[in-house]
């Protein structure tokens, strides 16, 4: 087999241009951001290239820095697993061990606490250090179903004033571990501005407080109002206070095989901690990137 070397291209938006490429070879839904995105990412990622000794790039791995709440007040550093790509020719070489090692290395220098990935690739991950977590929380049904899907939003419809509430609301909550800090910086992954821009992602407005649903399962909110309509189900961690008042509501633990949220499509929780110890965490459905 040829010589494959790994190169560190950070957030370069030239040099990503390859990483773009191979992804795209690799993935459908990376063809047609390629297009989109004119060859470039749409938020800051911190690349990992597999090259041969020609200077093919032939695998990619990508890292999006983040940081989450630990349930006291205080934030834990995390590198977060944003995309894995090896070209079809080159796999089961090793290549994507590589690359984990290879990311690991560099996370773990820079002082980042853990490692969390979503895949359905779970051996490939096991093998280099990962563990399945479970996602910290638990889905909840409605007693009946409540209609009024117009109430619902699309964050592109919300005026100035009314996004600023839902982040005020937001920041004021109690610390939940597991809660990503979003950002005002456009190219973080983990902004507002992206969380309003998704059109999966669905706000409810009301008096005093907020909800939001992900592919129509609630996913956060703020508001006293116990059955928010237009939504049967939530995702939620049972330290979440809106747990709690689902649950005096008349909502109940959902019995079903359902285990993953709809945007998660299939794929599980794992994570790999570098700088530990790591407390139990909640992996809320609207920062999943």
């Amino acid at each position: 087999m040829e010589k494959i070397e790994y190169q560190f291209i950070g957030d370069d938006p030239e040099l990503q241009r390859e990483a773009v490429d191979v992804l795209a070879r690799c993935f459908e839904v990376w063809a047609e951001r390629k297009i989109a995105y004119k060859g470039r990412f749409p938020f800051r990622e911190y690349s990992f290239l597999a090259r041969t000794s020609s200077g093919e790039a032939v695998g990619h791995l990508g890292i999006i820095p983040f940081d989450v709440q630990d349930g006291s007040g205080s934030f834990i550093a995390m590198a977060g697993v944003a995309s894995v790509a090896v070209l079809p020719q080159w796999r089961m070489h090793g290549i994507a061990g590589g690359l984990c090692h290879e990311a690991s290395s560099w996370a773990e220098k820079k002082g980042f606490a853990a490692m969390p990935l979503y895949t359905s690739k779970i051996r490939v991950y096991e093998k280099n250090g990962w563990q399945i977590i479970p996602p910290g929380a638990k889905y909840l049904s409605a007693p009946q179903p409540v209609q009024d899907e117009d109430s619902w939003r699309s964050g592109g419809s919300l005026s100035d004033e009314e996004r600023s509430f839902i982040i005020e609301c937001r920041e004021k909550s109690a610390p939940l571990a597991g809660v990503v800090k979003r950002t005002f910086d456009a190219c973080d992954a983990v902004s507002w501005q992206r969380l309003f821009s998704k059109p999966d992602h669905l706000w409810l407005l009301t008096g005093n407080g907020y909800y939001l649903k992900v592919d129509g399962v609630l996913a956060e909110g703020s508001a006293d109002v116990p059955l928010p309509p237009g939504v049967d189900r939530a995702f939620l961690s049972e330290n979440d206070p809106l747990y709690s008042k689902l649950i005096s509501a008349g909502w109940c633990e959902n019995g079903t095989d359902e285990h993953f949220p709809p945007c998660w499509e299939g794929e599980t929780v794992m994570l790999k901690v570098l700088n530990g110890p790591i407390p139990p965490l909640h992996y809320p459905l609207a920062n999943k990137f």
